[in-house]
Formats: structure tokens, sequence, C-alpha cells
């Protein structure tokens, strides 16, 4: 059972790699040239938050908005189909860009070539404990763990695009986004604190928050958990607010 459990990970990240070397390709062909003079960056995951052509969460559509169309597939999760149906409606947006269009294809394939021994390494062959006050509890959280490292397997391919990205758009002063307390809102943070430090970012609660988030939770101990977080954090009210200190 543990066999096929790890062919069917494995399979999983292979599968997602192959239909993001297939976005890329798709983006190379339709790639657009926008204005480099802009201050605020404002998150997207098109088709989330769209009324057609109209964003409306931060509602800011004469900005520019960076948009996502596969993150780690756990807040859009759309068929090769639906992606490219989303490219065609992105791409007839004036005020939008792909981070897609700042992944190479040399990054994906080395992902894939790489992916037996990154796998065998970073997925099978790793045997951590998780501990509480003494306790294992290492099976009992054995699927959420290995869910969670399927989901940073696949946020690899985003590793090289964000120095693209912030080369072309290096006057960016501030960074708007949502999904900051999720797994995939830590890497994007992570990153962008490393590819340019000079960018102040600004996350926004999107939806009922629960001070039981278990990443969230964890990070909350970190000896650089800044490093993680947003610069400043908007709330919808006092108790979510006090939850997120």
């Amino acid at each position: 059972k543990k066999r096929r459990n790890h062919f069917l990970a494995f399979f999983q990240i292979l599968r997602f790699y192959l239909k993001a070397f297939f976005v890329v390709i798709f983006l190379k062909f339709k790639k657009r040239e926008k204005r480099t003079n802009i201050k605020n960056l404002y998150f997207s995951i098109y088709p989330n938050f769209y009324n057609g052509k109209k964003e409306n969460f931060f509602d800011k559509n004469n900005d520019l908005k960076l948009n996502f169309l596969l993150t780690d597939e756990s807040h859009v999760n759309l068929s090769l189909k639906q992606i490219f149906n989303s490219c065609f409606m992105n791409l007839k947006l004036e005020n939008s860009t792909n981070m897609e269009e700042y992944i190479s294809l040399f990054d994906i394939l080395k992902l894939i070539i790489l992916l037996p021994f990154n796998f065998y390494n970073k997925f099978i062959n790793l045997n951590k404990k998780f501990e509480i006050n003494g306790l294992n509890f290492s099976s009992f959280y054995k699927y959420y763990l290995n869910a969670s490292l399927i989901n940073r397997f696949k946020l690899e391919i985003y590793n090289k695009s964000f120095s693209r990205f912030f080369r072309k758009f290096e006057k960016i002063k501030n960074f708007y986004y949502y999904l900051f307390e999720y797994s995939f809102g830590f890497y994007l943070t992570n990153k962008i604190k490393n590819t340019n430090k000079k960018i102040k970012l600004i996350g926004y609660q999107h939806g009922i928050f629960s001070d039981n988030l278990m990443w969230l939770d964890l990070v909350k101990f970190f000896k650089r958990k800044s490093q993680y977080l947003p610069d400043l954090i908007v709330s919808l009210n006092n108790t979510c607010a006090i939850d997120y200190k």
C-alpha cells in the first residue's frame, strides 16, 4: 500500500509538471508587453473573484494584476482546456500578467528530469516525527504532511520566475494579496521577500478566519516568522485581527 501511495504521489507531481509545461508553451506564443513603471501590484487567481473582465476583490482595475493560472492547485484546479480558456480571457485584460509567462521551459524540464531523485530524497526518504508534548502524531498527520509535500513540489515551477518578474517590473513598491495564511501564501511571501526586500507586502483577510489553521500556527513558532508573513495585515474585524497577532 505504501509503494502504491508513493507511485500515485509521484504521478500526481509529474502530471502537474507536464500540465505546466504545456501552459508555458501556450503563453510563449501569447506573450504581451506591459507598462513597467507601475508601483502597486495586486494578486489574482482568475477566474476567482472575477465577474467577466472585472476583478472585484481589490476592485483596482487600473492597476496591474499578477495572475496565477496554476498555483499548487489547492485554490484553483482547472483542466488544460479550462486554463487555456482562462488564458484567452486573461490576455484580453489590459492590466494583467500571468506569472507563468516568467517560467522557462528549461525550468520545468529540469524539474521533470530531477523528479525521481528529488522525490526519493524529499518524499520517500523523509522520516520526520511529528510530536507534541512528547506524544507522537506522525501517523495521524501522515496524510496531511504528504499532501503538503505534493503541493510544495508543484510550487517549484515558480522558483525562478520571481526574479525574472521583478527585473522587468523593478519599480513596484507594494504588493497586495490574499491567501497569505495558507501554504501557497507562505511560499509567495517568502519568495518575494527573498527576491526584493524593498517591496511592502499587504495581506488581506479574504474569508472567515480561524486561528486553528495548522500551518499558520506552526509559522508562529518560527524564529524568522516575519519572513513568512505580510508586513501589514488588513482584517475584517477586531476578533480576527487579534488572532492574526
